[in-house]
């Protein structure tokens, strides 16, 4: 080949590359006879330093100087060598090089060295190490699928995360390569199902609580969010979802649901206060029939003017049951007898910030009796 020519290629090379002498005595002090134009830019030395030997200036603290040693032995023995090392510029930065290293002679006097910033690789190979392991611990199903639609058989799942595996009972190889809508349990609402399968069809985000169908056939509920993403490196496109086991709080919620039914079906007048912005307890629930009298006796008993203000207040304090038979002289055909109870339900410090009670009607007319402890 022209000399000119092989020059000039080497010139132009956007990898910076460098000719060194061999040092038998000192394999991390050899001596730079050359190096194009695209080494100075990425290390920041001139002509003048090669000239004075800027070699050994590119290994700095952090640098593996055993790694370096071994591939400049092994490079003296005619062997090519590839790794990937920490070095230095000028300015005292460091980067991640690419370097290859290639003998020139036999014996091996002289051998070329190029170098290539792998910085910005290195930094997201590491972000990817990372991401990679946050979504292998996390408490949250996570699940990759590819882009195919439903009509065509799809999404099917590239990837699946431990707390997926954990929560369905698959192995990531039973799993991998099954359409996602799989794992949606049939007795879903058709509607839902539907509304689903059109948005990802539509490449749409979809954030839905659906149930899940395990490996055995057993079904729990879970809150979805799946969105979709380009992977601008292989140009295509996947959806991610990520999910949360919700079954406990489903449940919860329907025995809630069931609480405040029977609370709103019950004769006994019930009523939950809690401790508002400004320090005093007010009405957070009250049934139908706690509405329909629109009497508060916790109100009248902790009053600053009733006499059992200070006995109900430390017994409120100490969580004890406070329980009470109470006259109520409304009525117009003569006083009934309530029984009334109230229980702190949470406290914080000395600060009473929730109560329940709870009145019943025990006799209505009849004698008279005064208000007395239980």
């Amino acid at each position: 080949m022209d000399p000119a020519l092989l020059s000039a290629v080497v010139e132009r090379q956007q990898d910076g590359v460098f000719i060194i002498e061999m040092n038998a005595e000192h394999p991390l002090r050899p001596r730079v006879v050359y190096a194009n134009p695209a080494f100075y830019t990425l290390t920041g030395f001139d002509a003048d330093d090669i000239a004075k030997g800027a070699y050994p200036q590119l290994l700095g603290p952090e640098t593996d100087r055993a790694l370096v040693y071994a591939c400049a032995l092994r490079v003296a023995s005619g062997e090519p060598v590839a790794c990937e090392v920490l070095l230095y510029r000028k300015d005292g930065s460091h980067f991640w090089a690419e370097a290859r290293s290639h003998p020139l002679d036999e014996p091996v006097n002289r051998c070329v060295l190029m170098l290539r910033d792998v910085s910005a690789r290195r930094a997201s190979d590491e972000r990817l190490r990372l991401l990679s392991q946050a979504l292998e611990q996390a408490n949250d199903a996570v699940v990759i699928t590819d882009a195919t639609p439903p009509s065509r058989g799809g999404p099917l799942i590239v990837y699946a995360n431990p707390a997926l595996l954990g929560a369905t009972g698959y192995e990531l190889d039973e799993i991998v390569g099954r359409p996602s809508l799989s794992i949606v349990a049939g007795s879903n609402d058709p509607a839902l199902l539907a509304s689903v399968r059109r948005n990802v069809e539509l490449g749409l985000s979809n954030e839905r609580e659906a149930l899940i169908t395990r490996k055995d056939g057993s079904t729990f509920w879970m809150e979805v969010v799946a969105k979709p993403f380009d992977d601008a490196f292989e140009q295509r496109s996947y959806r991610i979802l990520i999910g949360r086991d919700i079954t406990l709080r489903k449940r919860a919620y329907n025995q809630i649901s069931l609480l405040m039914a029977a609370a709103e079906g019950a004769p006994d007048r019930i009523v939950l206060y809690e401790r508002a912005a400004d320090g005093r307890l007010e009405v957070a629930y009250e049934n139908a029939a706690a509405a329909r009298d629109g009497r508060h006796r916790l109100f009248e008993m902790l009053a600053p003017s009733s006499p059992t203000a200070e006995r109900t207040q430390a017994q409120l304090l100490r969580g004890e049951l406070v329980a009470q038979y109470v006259v109520d002289d409304r009525a117009a055909d003569g006083p009934s007898i309530d029984e009334f109870s109230a229980r702190a339900i949470r406290n914080v410090g000395d600060t009473i910030e929730a109560v329940i009670t709870i009145e019943r009607r025990i006799q209505e007319g009849g004698h008279r009796r005064r208000k007395t402890d239980a």
